[in-house]
């Protein structure tokens, strides 16, 4: 799958399920009053991203798994991402994209869903789209 299209992907999972700060994912207590299930509530940025490139949706899956493998495809579309934002990646992703860009207090839904979208596109006008 290409990296524009997991970015795409993110977007939609998001406009779907709802977007989520804080966490990858509602906490459990917060999951059972809204009735949500795993595939359901609402998730983060880079939870969106780990869904679009069809890796696992429970609860259990770790942000820390792509440091691992840095040619992940849900690492490289964060990656890609943090680029497409400027964000300087001397932390790592989760502290960069996730806790420091996602779970800004000002920032909203429909600027993360339109900064995946530019991010995909921008993918795609570089030829990096795969």
């Amino acid at each position: 799958m290409r990296t524009s299209e997991i970015l795409l992907r993110a977007a939609e999972v998001i406009e779907t399920r709802g977007w989520h700060q804080g966490t990858w994912f509602p906490d459990p207590l917060e999951r059972k009053a809204a009735g949500w299930t795993r595939d359901t509530c609402p998730v983060c940025v880079l939870a969106a991203i780990n869904i679009g490139a069809g890796n696992r949706t429970d609860f259990s899956t770790s942000f820390y798994d792509w440091e691992d493998v840095p040619t992940d495809p849900a690492y490289v579309a964060a990656v890609a991402l943090a680029d497409w934002l400027s964000l300087d990646l001397d932390g790592d992703l989760l502290d960069v994209v996730g806790q420091g860009w996602n779970d800004h207090p000002d920032r909203t839904q429909e600027e993360v869903t339109a900064a995946l979208r530019c991010a995909a596109e921008a993918e795609d006008a570089r030829g990096a789209g795969a």
